[in-house]
């Protein structure tokens, strides 16, 4: 019995000293993470796409509501004439109301669209030049795994583990805005 016992403990020792030794072989585990939502708005030519984007969403915007006036305009005049006119003159301006309240619709649905795909776009050009330059940090520096930190996927991070004023830099030093 106690020859078991003390073969048990020596068997411990030996397997504790190879787990040991094989855990000193081991490289260090090294990760970090990248707020890309932040980069995409630190970055300059995300700053100057971003203005792009609303300049033109400004003038859009003025269009569609030059012509929810004219539509609320034109609501205001057949509303005034509706009780004096034939039925068959007002049927076709309530016609032509619907149509152009659809017009209307119809322009800020493509409006939104066009935006939309291209914030897309510029978002998708820019993360895959931000993802090349994540990928040289990682081999510089031998992160073994690097992250995209959002709110719902890292709940917890040591503020060190944050390469994204790196990237930023590393990406407006190498993608120049004129």
């Amino acid at each position: 019995m106690r020859y078991l016992a003390l073969s048990a403990f020596a068997l411990s020792l030996v397997s504790g000293t190879f787990v040991a030794a094989a855990q000193a072989d081991t490289p260090a585990f090294k990760i970090g993470y990248v707020d890309m939502q932040s980069a995409l708005n630190l970055i300059e030519e995300g700053k100057k796409e971003k203005n792009k984007l609303k300049k033109d969403f400004d003038v859009k915007q003025k269009r569609l509501d030059d012509m929810q006036q004219e539509l609320k305009k034109s609501k205001e005049d057949y509303d005034k004439q509706s009780a004096m006119l034939k039925d068959d003159v007002r049927m076709k301006k309530q016609t032509e109301l619907q149509e152009k309240f659809m017009k209307l619709q119809q322009e800020y649905v493509a409006m939104q669209k066009d935006l939309s795909e291209r914030e897309q776009a510029v978002t998708r050009e820019i993360f895959g030049k931000m993802k090349g330059i994540i990928e040289k940090i990682g081999d510089r520096d031998n992160y073994t795994l690097i992250l995209e930190r959002n709110e719902g996927n890292v709940l917890y991070f040591k503020k060190h583990m944050d390469i994204t004023d790196e990237v930023v830099r590393i990406y407006n030093s190498q993608f120049k805005v004129n």
